[in-house]
């Protein structure tokens, strides 16, 4: 399935490529850039992720172009900081901070905080909408802790294996699916049933 990335990150773009690259998503690379301008200020993760993805979904219809839409959302959440930067990680400290700006800003609001209490996880939604299609979620997460400004290099990433995400998209879908049908008697046992397909 030919997909669209609402993303203007060549990294991202990248590693994305790689997750879903045995999976049914065909990552597309456009030849001219395809550009959207949001406001990301939905209150989740997945809402912010479902912002892009709209708006790339909207673009392409606009084109005529039929095609899939992937979109994301992430922050560090950081445990000292009662859950902090969270979703406004991208625009911590200011949108006019770079990204060295905003890790020594982090670190600073850290200082004196020991390394046992700098628990923190990257929180990562994925959104999908196909062609006609209803959207679709998956989220995943990374733990560990937050290093001293010793350590220069921070890299942090979803690192889910390719078949979770995939997986998760399907749940989703086929949840979604059975909403729309019509509500049938429930038998004994059902509930089960349904657990263990999952």
């Amino acid at each position: 399935m030919k997909t669209y990335v609402a993303t203007n990150n060549p990294g991202k773009l990248r590693e994305l490529k790689a997750i879903f690259a045995r999976s049914p998503l065909q990552i597309v690379t456009p030849r001219k850039r395809i550009a959207i301008d949001v406001v990301e200020n939905a209150p989740t993760y997945a809402g912010n992720a479902l912002i892009k993805a709209q708006a790339l979904a909207a673009e392409l219809r606009s084109r005529h172009i039929g095609a899939a839409v992937l979109a994301d959302d992430s922050g560090l959440e950081v445990d000292a900081l009662d859950g902090r930067p969270g979703i406004h990680s991208a625009r911590y400290g200011g949108p006019e901070m770079e990204w060295p700006q905003r890790r020594a800003a982090l670190l600073a609001e850290l200082r004196g905080v020991p390394p046992y209490r700098r628990a923190a996880r990257f929180v990562c939604t994925l959104c999908l909408i196909r062609p006609h299609g209803e959207p679709v979620f998956a989220s995943g997460e990374v733990s560990g802790y937050v290093l001293e400004a010793g350590e220069r290099r921070l890299r942090l990433r979803l690192d889910l294996p390719p078949s979770a995400v995939w997986a998760q998209f399907r749940r989703a879908d086929r949840e979604g699916e059975e909403r729309r049908q019509p509500s049938a008697p429930r038998r004994r046992g059902a509930h089960r049933d349904a657990a263990a397909r999952r």
